[in-house]
């Protein structure tokens, strides 16, 4: 496989060991301004962050790399494997990843979504809107179903946050529709 070009958000760490032991280029930048125009310039497969400290100005940036950057992959990386998860889904990440998981090795996982994130840059030049549906509401849905495929969406549904998380990290999507709210995802699962 091609070495892949990483950069890393924060300080060098286990996960930054594993992915230059498997052969892909790692770089390292703190959260600041100039972090904008380095993830422009388009020189990175993957940037990740770390998911214990993104501040409203790394979600910022996630928004404006997935408008500016189509193929650029972005994940989160955290020891809180289903609070990653959320976050990821939340702000918008492709994928979520946990250094200490051997099952999800971080190598695969990182160049499993940069070439999913390509292919989903490819396939919006081509074809059909892809739209996902995050099951939020049994009234709701089938209405925002229907009206999508009247006007020639093709549609998938989904029924939870994580299920939402892997399909979208799949790739061939668009578009997600929700009807949480970012509080409610931060808090998935809720209790009782």
């Amino acid at each position: 496989m091609a070495s892949l070009r990483v950069l890393i958000v924060g300080r060098p760490g286990a996960l930054s060991r594993e992915l230059l032991a498997y052969g892909h280029i790692v770089h390292h930048t703190p959260m600041t301004r100039r972090l904008w125009s380095g993830l422009a310039s388009g020189a990175w497969d993957a940037c990740i962050f770390d998911c214990g400290e993104l501040t409203a100005e790394g979600h910022d940036l996630i928004r404006h790399a997935r408008e500016t950057q189509p193929t650029l992959a972005v994940l989160l990386a955290g020891d809180d494997e289903e609070r990653t998860e959320t976050s990821a889904f939340v702000c918008g990440a492709d994928d979520a990843l946990n250094p200490c998981n051997d099952a999800r090795p971080a190598p695969r996982r990182v160049a499993y979504t940069v070439a999913s994130r390509r292919g989903r840059a490819r396939s919006r030049v081509a074809g059909k809107a892809h739209v996902l549906i995050l099951n939020w509401d049994q009234l709701e849905s089938p209405a925002v179903r229907a009206a999508l495929l009247e006007q020639d969406f093709v549609v998938s549904e989904a029924a939870d946050a994580r299920s939402a998380l892997m399909a979208l990290g799949g790739g061939g999507f668009q578009l997600l529709v929700s009807g949480f709210a970012t509080g409610d995802l931060l808090h998935w699962p809720h209790e009782g």
